[in-house]
């Protein structure tokens, strides 16, 4: 027993010292190699950082450059849209020349009327100049009229002379400028579009203030810089390497402890020389460090610690990326694998935890790597990459974290092509909701604006206001004076909701007023000369309900027709309201044929006329249930003796909207009051 316990010591003792020799030379062997191998493996991992970054910056390059162009060629887009609204709308008053409708005249000046009015943006507007570069239309009353061939923006050159000379070659283009906004002082860039209108020799333009590109760029290098500054806070190589980012003067743009610091006074303090110069003449080799004593966070002052910095230049933004780490950090996993690997020829014993281990480590490490992927996904705004997938499909074992794996491989090329359908969505959407809002500008713009039309007039008093449902609608009012006594009130409804019924609704206004100024003065002869053109190549079968009157604010006379629309509603002095009778008529545009009669009524003082739409009557709340006749009635009926006809416009909107408790608007609605005074001017 004793023998064999002998031998067993013998074998034990062998065994210790042959691993403990074989270890020995295992592990100074090692903590050379491993040694060699982190401080390689921490510099290639310091620089496939600083590429990573480079890639990221030459994205982010890439990425303000095309913004400036597509803002510019997106500028350029609704330049020219606008313009040929205005064209079309140009073309409109010609054609009505051509038809005789008009005399060439009156079609001029129509024409140069509505552009004049037009306005969308910040105040943005059209202008006409004709071939003696004289401002036929233009939005400021001191230019128009005026001969602008002398006139040049800030840097010298002549607007007008510019663009005649450019038509020559084709008929329209950009030009830009530095000009002053319409009621600001300070001149800023801008971008001009016009177009040769060769009927009148007129040049048709307008231009936008481009000014908002630059601001948006620099916008968004501050929102690079803010993800450069969370990217670098993130990142770590070793214990305490970081990332810094510098300019070429010199200005500390990135540091965890410098930023916003001149590198001019950062002094090496076992040289003297400039540190950050000495860096960006390291720049010229990026690929080999930079190596330098220096202190650490926790031991100010004590500059023995070798540092290894790699450098490299992003020539576009002149910006220098810096790695910084130290190599007593980079060596700190060889010195821990030398202790575990102690550890580990101790516990030699324990071979069988170790294969556990092992097994283990092959279960448990692609559940790791799918964790790592799936909180990645969020940092790489949930795009896989190359990479990425590749280390998906090689997850094999075990079966079930493959199949896992494949899952994920499949889910995020899915979300990556949704990701991708959904941004051009959005940039679709997104555009044609501003070319909607700029079309509601024109609209609106389009509209007479009542208190000028009753500026220094007391015979009648008026109030208007219009509701689209849209962004743009069909529906229309319209008021003025055909000579000093007639007043002409036009209120319609078009069959059609959205852009072709403003389309529609801005072509019957033009052809009744027009009607309205000819020389028979007659409601019901107005709306059959309108319905004529309308139904003229109404393929759209498009329509339109009127009603319409002409008021003798001297006499009280109102004549009036109506072509379908629905009964407006009279109210007295004393409060008493009645639904006006109408006589029939069908809507305009749906056959040529047909008259409309033309009745006539009494004004007396103090008794006032409603006119509206359908959208004021059936305005529906959650219940389905409609407004109203009768709920119009009582509301009107209920008014103080002494409102005004504002402020009776004000109350029926305001009762709508109650009555709808936050419902959305179906259809349009539009409503003019006219209340007749009989006051002397």
């Amino acid at each position: 027993m004793n023998l064999l316990c002998r031998f067993r010591v013998i074998v034990v003792l062998m065994v210790i010292v042959a691993l403990g020799v074989t270890a020995v030379a295992f592990m100074g062997i090692t903590r050379r190699e491993v040694t060699r191998s982190m401080l390689a493996r921490g510099d290639a991992e310091a620089r496939n950082i600083m590429r990573v970054v480079m890639l990221d910056l030459a994205n982010q390059e890439a990425g303000l450059e095309f913004f400036r162009n597509y803002a510019r060629t997106r500028y350029e887009q609704q330049l020219r849209n606008l313009v040929f609204v205005v064209v079309a709308e140009v073309d409109f008053f010609y054609e009505l020349y051509e038809e005789g409708v008009l005399t060439e005249e009156q079609a001029r000046k129509s024409a140069l009327e509505a552009v004049q009015r037009a306005r969308y943006g910040n105040n943005d507007y059209f202008f006409i100049y004709d071939r003696n570069n004289i401002a036929v239309s233009h939005a400021d009353p001191r230019i128009r009229g005026r001969d602008m061939s002398e006139t040049t923006d800030v840097k010298g050159r002549p607007v007008a002379k510019t663009m005649w000379k450019m038509s020559k070659q084709k008929p329209d283009g950009f030009l830009t400028l530095w000009w002053t906004r319409l009621g600001e002082k300070k001149p800023v860039p801008k971008l001009l579009y016009f177009y040769h209108y060769a009927k009148w020799d007129w040049l048709i333009g307008t231009g936008l203030y481009i000014d908002d590109i630059d601001r948006d760029v620099e916008r968004k290098m501050a929102e690079t810089m803010d993800v450069l500054r969370k990217t670098f806070s993130r990142v770590r190589v070793a214990e305490t390497g970081y990332f810094s980012l510098f300019d070429g003067s010199g200005k500390i743009l990135i540091h965890p402890f410098l930023e916003n610091t001149e590198g001019a006074l950062l002094k090496d303090p076992l040289t003297g020389k400039n540190h950050v110069r000495e860096l960006i003449a390291a720049s010229k080799n990026p690929d080999v460090p930079y190596k330098y004593l220096w202190d650490k966070p926790d031991q100010p002052g004590d500059y023995r610690f070798w540092k290894y910095s790699h450098v490299d230049h992003f020539a576009p933004f002149d910006w220098y990326l810096s790695s910084s780490v130290y190599q007593d950090e980079m060596e700190a996993p060889a010195r821990s694998i030398i202790k575990r690997q102690t550890i580990y020829v101790v516990a030699i014993v324990l071979l069988a935890m170790v294969g556990v281990y092992w097994l283990l480590s092959r279960v448990t490490a692609p559940l790791s790597r799918l964790t790592r992927h799936a909180a990645s996904l969020q940092n790489n705004d949930f795009v896989l990459s190359d990479d990425g997938k590749k280390e998906l499909l090689l997850m094999k074992f075990p079966r079930e974290i493959g199949h896992l794996a494949r899952t994920f491989w499949n889910m995020e090329e899915r979300l990556e092509a949704y990701l991708k359908n959904l941004q051009e969505t959005t940039a679709a959407r997104e555009k044609m909701a501003s070319e909607l809002r700029i079309a509601r500008d024109i609209q609106m713009s389009m509209l007479p604006d009542w208190k000028q039309v009753m500026e220094g007039r007391t015979e009648i008093d008026l109030a208007a206001a219009l509701e689209p449902a849209r962004e743009v609608g069909g529906d229309l009012y319209d008021f003025f004076f055909i000579d000093h006594d007639r007043f002409c009130l036009i209120v319609g409804d078009v069959s059609d909701k959205g852009v072709p019924a403003a389309l529609f609704m801005a072509r019957s206004k033009a052809l009744l007023r027009s009607a309205a100024q000819g020389e028979r003065i007659d409601p019901g002869l107005i709306l059959q000369k309108a319905n004529a053109e309308l139904a003229d190549g109404n393929s759209m079968l498009m329509f339109i309900t009127v009603f319409l009157a002409i008021l003798n604010v001297r006499t009280g006379e109102l004549t009036y027709s109506n072509a379908g629309h629905v009964p407006p509603i009279l109210t007295g002095p004393d409060g008493r309201c009645e639904i006006m009778p109408l006589p029939p008529g069908k809507p305009l545009g749906i056959r040529k044929q047909g008259g409309f009669e033309t009745c006539r009524r009494q004004m007396q003082k103090g008794e006032g006329l409603l006119v509206f739409t359908d959208g004021v009557t059936e305005a529906e709340n959650k219940t389905k249930g409609f407004y109203g006749e009768t709920r119009l009635l009582s509301l009107l009926h209920d008014l103080p003796a002494a409102t005004d006809a504002d402020g009776c416009v004000g109350k029926v909107l305001e009762g709508i909207k109650d009555f709808c408790a936050g419902d959305p608007q179906y259809d349009d609605i539009a409503i003019v009051c006219v209340r007749y005074t009989g006051n002397a001017e």
